[in-house]
């Protein structure tokens, strides 16, 4: 066995623990820095140890731990390659640093700015439900749905259709496609008048006889709609031109209508002799009740429509803040989710920054307590065991020792030979 100078473990007092020591008294002990090192043969280092020792399973693992520290090496080791292994250390140490700075920064602005910036929109999110709810107490807006407006505005409707199609069947028929022979031959046979001008406009002949005339209602329809479209889509000079156009083109069409009904109904009366003098259609009080009836009611009832329309626009104002407050608390059950997702971020990062110090620590203590790389400290560690127990083997009481050295050696491979 050669080494570099006259140091044995455990015969100097002051220096080393003594075999007598337990493990944790070795581990709680501090070795002077003022230890010198020695290089050996470790294999042949464990025999003499063994024996001088005869073979204790505290020597054992106390001799290790001053191998692993550094003051007993192997002769043929690599000064080099243990500064290498320093060098290695450091960098580990300062990867871990650095991420935990990374992590630490991260952690940082989910709990002081994302977490609070999402429960403050949960605070203005619960704020604006309590405002919706202040408004549902409160008297209902302007642009709230009135029923008794949408169900006047939705009768009147249907009425003035049925009166609308009606009349202009009829007005048609009586005026353009009746058969006036026809009608002379029935007045005559009853021996009465033409009648009044519901007379004169409504006949049941129109509703049991199919000709155009029951197509006649559709532009007179289409008219009052287009006029309601027009009010309503265009502003200012717009509006009134394109009304006016509608307006005067139902009732040149109406005009027409009432025409062809009192020149008609001339020409009855001049037939059955009720009428000897030739008046002018225009001074008709039929003309003009004719077109009243149908222009007129053609007007309103547009207005109807578009009344009934608005209303059927508006929004139901309960409903309104219904939705209203249900969607705001969807938004809020999503935002706290988000919440729970970071908080779990957050802690699944806080976790890591203290594992990461935990490895930190632990490789600052490797590189404190341990010179040599775990490699180098597993071939050492090996050889100094292999000529220990070699010795053991050879002691009387060497059962009993054998499995108690055992036990310390894979104690000291748990501890410090793995990662």
């Amino acid at each position: 066995m050669t080494t570099n100078n006259t140091f044995a473990p455990n015969t100097t007092e002051e220096v080393l623990p003594t075999a007598e020591m337990t493990v944790e008294q070795v581990l709680s002990t501090s070795l002077p820095t003022h230890v010198p090192v020695i290089k050996v043969n470790l294999n042949e280092y464990g025999i003499e140890q063994s024996m001088h020792h005869k073979g204790n399973p505290n020597a054992l693992h106390n001799t290790l731990l001053e191998i692993r520290s550094g003051h007993i090496i192997d002769e043929n080791s690599d000064e080099v390659q243990q500064e290498k292994h320093r060098r290695e250390l450091d960098e580990k140490i300062a990867v871990l640093e650095k991420e935990i700075v990374t992590l630490s920064t991260e952690g940082q602005h989910l709990n002081a700015v994302s977490i609070p910036s999402l429960e403050k929109s949960i605070d203005e999110l619960e704020e604006e439900i309590h405002e919706w709810k202040l408004e549902r107490h409160q008297s209902k807006k302007p642009t709230a749905r009135n029923q008794f407006t949408l169900w006047r505005a939705a009768i009147f409707s249907a009425i003035g259709f049925v009166y609308i199609m009606a009349f202009y069947i009829s007005a048609v028929y009586m005026g353009m496609t009746r058969d006036i022979n026809a009608t002379l031959q029935e007045i005559q046979q009853k021996g009465e008048g033409l009648g009044g001008v519901f007379n004169a406009i409504f006949s049941k002949d129109a509703f049991t006889t199919f000709n155009f005339h029951w197509f006649a209602p559709i532009p007179l329809l289409m008219f009052a709609m287009v006029i309601e479209k027009l009010y309503t889509e265009y502003q200012g000079k717009k509006r009134w031109l394109f009304v006016g156009i509608a307006g005067i083109s139902t009732l040149v069409l109406d005009g027409i209508i009432a025409y062809k009904i009192e020149a008609t109904n001339q020409k009855l009366q001049f037939m059955i002799g009720q009428n000897s003098t030739d008046l002018a259609w225009y001074a008709s009080p039929d003309f003009w009740a004719v077109l009243m009836m149908g222009f007129v009611s053609t007007i309103v009832w547009g207005i109807v429509v578009a009344t009934l329309l608005e209303e059927l626009n508006k929004s139901n104002y309960e409903q309104v803040v219904k939705l209203e407050i249900e969607k705001r608390k969807e938004k809020i059950t999503s935002i706290r989710e988000k919440i729970d997702g970071l908080k779990k971020e957050f802690g699944e990062i806080m976790s890591k920054v203290n594992q990461l110090k935990i490895d930190i620590a632990r490789l600052s203590e490797r590189k404190q307590n341990m010179k040599v790389s775990l490699s180098e400290l597993d071939n050492y560690a090996s050889r100094f065991y292999d000529g220990w127990i070699k010795l053991v083997g050879t002691l009387p009481n060497k059962q009993d020792l054998l499995g108690l050295c055992e036990e310390r050696y894979q104690d000291f491979r748990s501890r410090y030979l793995s990662e």
